[in-house]
Order: C-alpha cells, then sequence, then structure tokens
C-alpha cells in the first residue's frame, strides 16, 4: 500500500487507481478496490466512513500526507478478494470515473482473481519441490482409478508436467479475436453474430485447441482458431454469411 500511496502523491491526474475527491462516497471506494485497490486522496478535515468500508471486509488505510505542498487525506484500499455489488451495482473505475460494470470489466475482476490464485498455488508447488522431503519422493495413487503416479525428483532429464498456461496457449477473448482478424482480413468486417453463428455450426467450442471455456472467466480462443478463420475466409468469400444462414435455421427448427 506504501507504493500505491507514493504513485498517487506523485500523479498528475486522476486514473484507474488514483481518484482525489472533495467528499467520501463508498461507491469510489468499491470501484477502486474493485479494480485491484488504489488510493483516494481527500482535502484536509474530510471524514472518512470508516464502518461503510469495513462493512465489505476490505483492508485500508488512512493516513496524512502532503501533495503538492497541501496537506491531505490519504485512504489506501486493497483489491476486492471477489466482486463487491453496492446497491446491486458493481462498481469499478473507467479512467478516472466511478461507473458501473460492464461484460469486460466483470471477466477482468475474475481473471485477475484465478491468476492470484494460479500464482499462489505455483509457489506453493515450487516450495515443495525445493524442500528436501520433496526431493525424491514418490507420489502415492489416489483412490481415483484415473490418478497418475508421478514421481519428483531434482533431476533436469525427467518429463516434465506443468500446467497449461491457456493466457498463453489461447490468448484471444472475443473483442480480441474480432480486433485480430479485422487486421488480417480488412475487407471482411465479420461481429460477434457471425463468430457465433461459425462456433455453432462448426461445433468450435467441442475443440479444445480452439476454444478454451475457464471456469470463472470469459472463453478464449487460440492463434490457431484465428488462422483456421482467416483461411476459411479467404477460401470461401461466403463462408460467414452461410455459417448465419445455417445457424439461424437451426435456431427456428427447420
Amino acid at each position: 500500500m506504501r507504493q500505491s500511496l507514493e504513485r498517487a502523491l506523485s500523479a498528475k491526474r486522476e486514473s484507474r487507481r488514483v481518484a482525489f475527491k472533495q467528499s467520501f462516497d463508498i461507491k469510489d471506494v468499491v470501484a477502486i478496490a474493485n479494480a485491484g485497490g488504489g488510493v483516494i486522496l481527500f482535502e484536509s478535515g474530510v471524514a472518512i466512513d470508516r464502518d461503510a468500508i469495513r462493512e465489505f471486509g476490505l483492508e485500508f488505510e488512512i493516513l496524512d500526507a502532503v501533495k503538492d505542498g497541501k496537506p491531505v487525506v490519504a485512504l489506501t484500499i486493497g483489491e476486492a478478494q471477489t466482486p463487491i455489488v453496492l446497491d446491486g451495482v458493481v462498481y469499478v473505475r473507467h479512467g478516472a470515473r466511478s461507473e458501473p460494470a460492464d461484460t469486460d470489466d466483470l471477466a477482468d475482476i475474475i481473471d485477475r482473481r484465478v491468476k492470484l490464485v494460479r500464482r499462489g498455488f505455483l509457489n506453493a508447488v515450487r516450495r515443495v519441490v525445493r524442500g528436501g522431503e520433496a526431493l525424491s519422493t514418490e507420489v502415492r495413487e489416489t483412490d481415483s482409478p484415473a490418478a497418475t503416479p508421478i514421481r519428483v525428483v531434482d533431476d533436469p532429464r525427467v518429463a516434465a508436467f506443468r500446467l497449461v498456461d491457456y493466457d498463453k496457449t489461447h490468448p484471444y477473448r472475443q473483442k480480441e479475436l474480432l480486433a485480430a482478424f479485422r487486421e488480417r482480413v480488412p475487407d471482411r468486417q465479420i461481429n460477434q453474430f457471425d463468430l457465433l453463428s461459425v462456433r455453432h455450426v462448426h461445433h468450435v467450442d467441442t475443440h479444445p485447441e480452439f476454444a478454451h471455456q475457464s471456469m470463472f472467466g470469459t472463453r478464449q480462443y487460440s492463434q490457431k482458431f484465428l488462422d483456421w478463420l482467416v483461411e476459411q475466409a479467404q477460401k470461401d468469400p461466403l463462408f460467414f454469411s452461410s455459417a448465419r444462414t445455417e445457424y439461424g435455421r437451426t435456431r427456428l427448427g427447420t
């Protein structure tokens, strides 16, 4: 939090994680927490409702500071562990404004949490592997008949088992995929419905090398799928219109 405070005190303008306010509004606190945490700077003497912040279980700190030679009150806010809903709305920061979240904002919140959990898991694995008890220790089979026993060893010659990082293997979400396609095929302007039609007609979601649906995030697509889309569009000028027609018939049951 100290590093966040230093950035806020040197900031020239508001941003996603820095706000300058003349009065306290819990909406701004929630928005910054949902955005990953940050700092709100108030004019000296502004009353801060500590109980309202504690109600959401947020980590926070209130400090007296000086910005541009003037005394201020700094409220540092930790990241929300799960999206906070205030009066039925999930607020986030859009630049310098606290506004209701859209679908992409919610996906970003969930993705940040998934990455944090994944990072903690990988750190725990590293600690186990580096520990003396883990070296050359055989992992017993579980009660599951599908379980695969492995041996954890300190030997670079043995085969490695790694977690799949879908952010690398499937780097595109829908908006990013459409933008990448338009960049490669500028004369074919496809939209979300075109992609939806192709997914259903060609059963894209059943091909893990093309698409991946995480437990909490939005669907992600691979470079291989983008290449396939581009290839189909270049081979067949009617590829997307045919997919739309076929998908329309399927929805109507004809």
